[in-house]
């Protein structure tokens, strides 16, 4: 295949064209023809790219190319490419923008310059061949559309043909849309077996506020993914002050426990400071920290200990959360029972907003009951769920503090009539726009098990009266029913270089809190950073975070004993790549001409805390911060939220070019803000105006060094021009790798070719990788304009029809979220893969103790999209796979070779590698450490 196909030349220059094969084996040999058109003396005919110079012309003159290839299979279909040649001094037309981004239902305005008045414009669209957008004006230099549904995201791609009606000459540009994937909405946990249903839920724990990133979508027609170009890396902006309550402690009277609440955002460092609000006074040490030490009084019958929790940050901002202790007496003896006890599903917290209802878990199962445990008392409602099963819908009463933190328990029958039993914490927030409660809401008392009284042996007639035994300190015997559960969130965000942060996780049941004991452990991954765990035998450790250069995520094992009973968990710990402001980046520049009407997209984020439905998750405005002050401000379009237009202000001919910069806002519910600069320049008639020819894609492989051929040209202003050139290269690493730092490349002149970087070694850690190439025009009075355009690198990986397909199991449909059944992976049927999708995956997903398993068949593209470029590749989680671990997690393993997939963990030497040299996944890893 050729990826060149109805590109414009302009006469005189030195050119080249791209070729790729798709489903080799072994070395590719290559060889160009010339079909049609004045002849041209081919250069590197016999490689991937082919190079010549374009002939002079006196009106537009198509060139047409053949490619023939050859592997060790024989000789493939021929491609053919037809270019047209420009004369020097041709029509030209550019088009607004290279790419840009927007979301589903924005209007998307398109932007073309025609190099003469007069001109006659006609837009098409070129890709994907569906959806089909209606363009409204497309035989105008400044049609629109709104932007359709592309489930994974994807490029729109545009072509505007200006023809002169006098001469016939004609000229074309292409530009891109890329419409950001759909961010999904929080959809309930279901139990296995349950498909979730999309309904609103309570909003996961707390991920940082930022711009949504894309995922790269396998396309399954080309040889590599197109790269979506968004802000890279995700940079955190400052988040607003959240202060997160902790879960309810159940302590024995007379022990020693800790208290810690969770803090997000604001500025550090923190001031704390802990107070009792009610219940039997205890005593406070160090109660300036984040983790305070509370010693628990003595008592004669249960009784509620409240706590405040008050952070104030180096703004002045200040939070509070309520903390719970239920202070109880110490445990009695109990008989020993033969029941098995029910186990324990602990559910991912739910966040929730005072006085709004909330569904916070769905399940089909049976004769569902329902509790709350701890907390502020929630009005609690069943709901029938969509598609069948139940649906608990909270209510959280408005609190004095800004958190809080409630228990539920769950539980019912499964369809083969087993009890199941889940706890779902729940997180109360205050958003700091409500005003708080005159008074503390009524506490939930959190149950104590029932005692068993002493057995008094009957009285024998003849026979004194038995008495009771001595009463002597009872030992502490677990309630022979209580499951050891972890409690708490198993993930935390925290931003790098962050001095005396800490993670915390808590224990409920066994022998309760006085016999446990703790071990925190950090699974370092490979080129990790460093850390050292403060107090790593506590619930909450102290850590000092480290400055990293791109979003880092940190492992930590958390193990709990009673000394009969082990509980363990995995935590992690995101680390924030901060940005110095709220301003995360500025989007592609947008030209347009004088009077055009210009709309503009703010990109969806994602993570904080969401307002809730109906309302939009966010809420957005813009301001212009520089350039001529227009007459009307942008306004909101019918389309939606973060959507705005405006008209182009008139600019007199010759007056010299008119800068814009807006800078576009979204605001979750606390506050925390995400932003982001558009510049537009408004083009003045008849100025200087460059034009750029360039490959759409270039070559990495071929074993020549990798160059890309520059061709600009000019019109208006004053000739002579001259022609500078900047190109920048991007590269966007695969997830947990270090990002690339690559050097701007320059050159000078009209046709000027560049080396590039063919990223070495490196090459495995790159997602994606593209060229923005930049031309500065200079004319005789010094006047300047600038034009700047994309090229995709391909990193080549191949869907390998040759390769034959494996044997492998196959079970569940992920689609449908229909796991594999025990059958099913325990009898292992196989099945031959087809030779179009050889590899074999399994698809692990678990959240706490419910574990979904999927076997399929997939592609080249997918196997490396989901294994290598979605990071499971390289987490140690993925890779050494232990169910037993309770944890948040999903794993794409791909491999190939019969019976690969068999185990739910491949073998190291069956999963699949980067790319090699020929384009073809490699097989087998190396182990992780």
């Amino acid at each position: 295949m050729i990826g060149d196909e109805g590109r414009q030349i302009v006469a005189g220059l030195v050119t080249s064209l791209h070729g790729y094969v798709t489903d080799g084996s072994g070395v590719p040999r290559y060889q160009w023809t010339q079909e049609s058109g004045p002849k041209v003396t081919l250069i590197d005919g016999d490689t991937a790219t082919l190079r010549f110079t374009a002939p002079v012309v006196s009106s537009n003159t198509i060139l047409s190319f053949e490619l023939r290839a050859s592997d060790d299979k024989g000789v493939a279909t021929p491609a053919k490419v037809a270019v047209t040649v420009v004369p020097a001094a041709n029509v030209g037309v550019t088009v607004g923008y290279a790419s840009r981004l927007a979301q589903v239902g924005h209007s998307v305005s398109l932007h073309a310059s025609g190099s003469a008045p007069g001109l006659r414009y006609a837009w098409r669209q070129l890709s994907p061949a569906a959806p089909v957008v209606a363009l409204t004006g497309a035989d105008t230099d400044n049609p629109s559309f709104v932007a359709p549904i592309l489930p994974a995201g994807g490029r729109l791609l545009f072509e505007v043909t200006a023809t002169d009606p006098a001469t016939g000459r004609n000229a074309s540009a292409r530009a891109a849309v890329d419409v950001q994937y759909p961010v999904p909405n929080p959809v309930p946990h279901p139990v296995p077996g349950q498909v979730p249903q999309p309904i609103p839920i309570a909003t996961p724990l707390l991920q940082p506020l930022l711009i949504a990133q894309p995922f790269l979508a396998p396309q399954s027609n080309v040889a590599v993914p197109l790269p979506n170009p968004v802000l890279v890396p995700p940079l955190v902006p400052p988040q607003a002050l959240v202060l997160t309550a902790p879960p309810a402690v159940v302590a024995t009277g007379g022990t020693t426990v800790q208290l810690g609440a969770t803090v997000t955002g604001g500025r550090a460092p923190y001031q704390w400071q802990w107070q009792q609000t009610s219940g039997p006074a205890a005593a406070l040490v160090a109660n300036g920290q984040a983790v305070v030490d509370v010693q628990v009084p003595v008592v004669t019958s249960t009784q509620t200990l409240t706590f405040t929790a008050q952070v104030t940050d180096a703004n002045g901002t200040r939070r509070s959360a309520e903390a719970v202790i239920q202070a109880t007496l110490v445990p009695q003896a109990v008989a020993p029972t033969d029941l098995k006890p029910t186990p324990l599903v602990v559910q991912a917290p739910r966040l929730v907003t005072v006085t709004e209802p909330a569904p916070v878990f769905s399940t089909p199962l049976t004769g569902v009951s329902f509790g709350q445990t701890s907390g502020p008392r929630l009005q609690i409602t069943q709901q029938p769920a969509t598609g069948g099963g139940t649906t608990l819908v909270v209510t959280a009463p408005l609190l004095k503090e800004d958190s809080a933190h409630a228990t539920l328990t769950v539980t019912g029958k499964d369809a083969k009539g087993q009890t199941r039993a889940y706890i779902v914490p729940v997180i109360v927030m205050r958003p700091p726009a409500l005003a708080p409660a005159l008074v503390a809401p009524p506490q939930v008392p959190i149950p104590t098990p029932p005692t068993v009284p002493p057995q008094v042996p009957p009285q024998v007639p003849g026979q004194a009266a038995p008495t009771l035994p001595p009463v002597l300190t009872p030992p502490l015997v677990p309630k022979q029913d209580d499951p050891l559960v972890i409690m708490g969130r198993l993930q935390g965000s925290v931003d790098e270089g962050r001095q005396d942060a800490g993670v915390m996780l808590f224990a409920r049941g066994g022998k309760g809190m006085a016999s446990y004991s703790y071990r925190w452990d950090y699974l370092k991954e490979p080129g990790g950073p460093d850390l050292v765990l403060r107090t790593p035998t506590r619930p909450a450790p102290g850590l000092d975070v480290p400055l990293v250069d791109h979003p880092t995520t940190l492992r930590f094992l958390f193990q709990v004993t009673d000394g009969a009973q082990v509980a363990q968990a995995t935590y992690e710990l995101n680390i924030n790549d901060l940005a110095p402001t709220e301003n995360v980046g500025t989007l592609p520049l947008i030209v347009v001409d004088s009077a055009h009407a210009v709309t503009l997209s703010m990109p969806r984020p994602s993570g904080g805390i969401p307002f809730a439905p109906p309302a939009q998750p966010y809420t957005y405005s813009i301001a212009q911060k520089d350039g001529p002050a227009l007459p009307v401000p942008p306004q909101p379009t019918s389309a939606g939220a973060g959507n705005w237009g405006f008209n182009a202000p008139v600019v007199s001919a010759n007056a010299g070019d008119q800068e814009l910069t807006f800078e576009m806002t979204a605001t979750d519910r606390s506050g925390s803000a995400v932003k982001l600069t558009q510049k537009v320049i408004v083009a003045a008639p008849g100025g200087l105006r460059p034009y750029v020819s360039l490959p759409s894609i270039v070559n990495l492989v071929g074993g020549a060094a990798p160059t890309l051929q520059l061709a600009g040209a000019a019109a208006g202003g004053t000739a002579p021009y001259s022609y500078a050139w900047t190109v920048r290269q991007e590269v966007t690493p695969i997830p947990g790798k270090a990002g690339f730092s690559l050097p701007d490349l320059t050159a000078t002149g009209q046709n000027p070719s560049v080396g590039f970087d063919d990223l070495g070694a490196r090459r495995s850690e790159a997602a994606t990788y593209r060229l923005v190439a930049t031309l500065k025009v200079t004319d005789a009075a010094g006047d300047s304009a600038e034009l700047s355009r994309e090229v995709d690198v391909p990193l080549y990986v191949k869907t390998e029809l040759v390769r034959g397909g494996s044997e492998v199991l196959l079970c569940g449909d992920e689609a449908t979220s229909k796991p594999c059944t025990d059958l099913d992976l325990v009898l292992a049927m196989t099945s031959r893969c087809p030779d179009s999708q050889p590899f074999g995956m399994n698809i692990i997903k678990q959240d706490g103790a419910q574990v979904q398993e999927y076997r399929q068949c997939v592609d080249a593209i997918v196997a490396y999209q989901k294994f290598v470029v979605g990071g499971s590749k390289h987490n140690p989680l993925c890779r050494n796979y232990d169910q037993n671990a309770q944890t948040k997690l999903e794993c794409y393993l791909a491999c190939y070779g019969d019976g690969c997939n068999i185990d739910t963990n491949p073998p190291d030497d069956v999963l699949v590698g980067p790319p090699g040299p020929d384009g073809k996944l490699t097989v087998g890893v190396p182990p992780l450490p």
